[in-house]
């Protein structure tokens, strides 16, 4: 996975925290990116992932009725609470089967920015 040195201006605080560590366990080398996974919370709580090129534009689609998730409808609002750039659409679809496959405690831990899980999100093998 290649991170690039310029922060896009629209990233918060975790995305910042999780691009800043990446850079330094992987080096400085430089990535352009289309694709993210994303974890939004519902009105009641729930967790939900899922991949984009566009998050934004996704959250919208989630919190109308024609292109959202069918498990999103009626839940919202929705609360984008982290997001990673990846390489491509292949890296983001591992990366999101990896995070939904963690338990609950975990995926808050990934979302409060523990290094130690996302290391294990990134680096694990096939």
């Amino acid at each position: 996975m290649k991170i690039s040195s310029q922060k896009p201006p629209a990233w918060d605080n975790h995305e910042i925290c999780m691009f800043w560590f990446l850079r330094e366990s992987l080096g400085n080398y430089e990535m352009k990116s289309d694709w993210f996974v994303y974890i939004l919370r519902t009105k009641a709580g729930l967790l939900y992932t899922g991949i984009s090129t566009d998050v934004s534009r996704r959250i919208a689609e989630h919190e109308g009725d024609v292109k959202g998730a069918k498990s999103l409808r009626g839940k919202g609002p929705l609360k984008k609470v982290w997001s990673m750039a990846v390489q491509d659409r292949s890296e983001a679809s591992v990366i999101e089967a990896r995070i939904k496959k963690l338990q609950r405690n975990d995926k808050e831990k990934l979302i409060k920015g523990n290094a130690k899980i996302l290391h294990d999100i990134v680096n694990q093998g096939p």
